[in-house]
């Protein structure tokens, strides 16, 4: 557990000091949160969507995969910390990321934007948790598994597919392509982020998706990981 705590430490003030990561993480979310949010009142669970795959996957996926790349994974090798440590303390540092992101999202969006929103808290944050443990998870596999250029390549195109599939840049589309949607994890999360902040019916099959690629990509990854 010391190891644990400690490496999520250390990969929380890693992400917090790197200026690339606080842009992608909080600063481009929250200036289309203030953009847009005049005129779409309910892009709040888009907004968050798009924040959660960002910080989750792309940023932990891509600083990972050089991390890798220039050794200092193998060092890291060398420790008695271990594989699955390190991929959890990873995944729980995206989660302490995630919340100071979430939390100033929701300020501006609710309390100075004016957007409408129940917030049940515990839905909200058993989603947060749900939705960073897949994208994390898909991140870490593919930081650990491709060279460090066709990871940021892949990574990228992976965020661009995602927020299209997500129904996040443009329209659901016919009802087929909407349900063959259903299916990929940003979609999933939208919805779930949509019944946490404004109710309704439980998004079971969209809860189920996300658990599903959470769960097959983090057994994946915990075989496949390589340090190097």
């Amino acid at each position: 557990m010391k190891k644990f705590l400690a490496q999520t430490r250390v990969e929380t003030v890693l992400t917090l000091r790197r200026g690339d990561s606080v842009l992608v993480n909080l600063l481009i979310p929250l200036g289309a949160l203030i953009f847009f949010g005049s005129s779409h009142s309910n892009l709040l669970a888009g907004v968050l969507t798009a924040a959660l795959v960002a910080s989750a996957m792309l940023s932990v996926g891509i600083g990972t995969g050089y991390e890798r790349h220039y050794g200092v994974l193998k060092r890291l090798g060398g420790t008695p910390l271990g594989r699955p440590t390190l991929l959890a303390a990873k995944a729980t540092s995206t989660l302490v990321v995630q919340v100071l992101q979430s939390s100033i999202l929701l300020v501006v969006g609710i309390a100075i934007l004016g957007m409408t929103a129940e917030i049940h808290l515990a839905r909200l944050v058993a989603i947060c948790l749900l939705g960073t443990f897949a994208f994390a998870s898909i991140g870490l596999l593919m930081a650990g598994t491709l060279r460090a250029e066709l990871n940021l390549a892949v990574l990228n195109a992976l965020f661009l597919l995602l927020m299209v599939s997500g129904g996040l840049l443009v329209p659901e589309g016919p009802p087929n392509v909407a349900a063959a949607m259903s299916y990929l994890p940003a979609r999933a999360l939208n919805q779930s982020l949509d019944w946490a902040l404004h109710g309704g019916a439980a998004p079971v099959q969209a809860m189920a998706v996300l658990s599903c690629w959470g769960f097959i990509a983090a057994g994946i990854a915990s075989f496949k990981f390589s340090w190097e």
